[in-house]
């Protein structure tokens, strides 16, 4: 999750990516139900690695809540690229963030 926000921060992409997330909004359950309904599909043609983040993804799309967590974080990311720098972690934080359900 937190990847698909970082590169649409990265690409300045951060104004379009809101309002389509805000005008998705009361289909964000459908969507998830439609990416259950093809998962077979995908899975037929992508890699074995991606099937736990394409059913991650579609169970966080079913949670309420789940479009506002995804504006916040884009949010939070072009406020980091905004400021020309990385995201400041401590000594030995891990690579990749963990937010909730991210």
């Amino acid at each position: 999750m937190d990847w698909f926000c970082r590169e649409v921060s990265r690409r300045h992409l951060t104004t379009p990516a809101l309002i389509a997330l805000e005008m998705s909004r009361p289909l964000n359950f459908v969507a998830s139900q439609a990416l259950q309904f093809f998962a077979p599909a995908v899975w037929a043609v992508a890699r074995q690695q991606t099937h736990a983040d394409y059913i991650s993804f579609a169970a966080f799309l079913e949670r309420r809540g789940s479009i506002d967590h995804l504006a916040r974080r884009i949010e939070h990311f072009e406020e980091i690229f905004e400021r020309g720098g990385r995201e400041t972690r401590g000594p030995g934080a891990p690579e990749r963030e963990q937010g909730p359900s991210a």
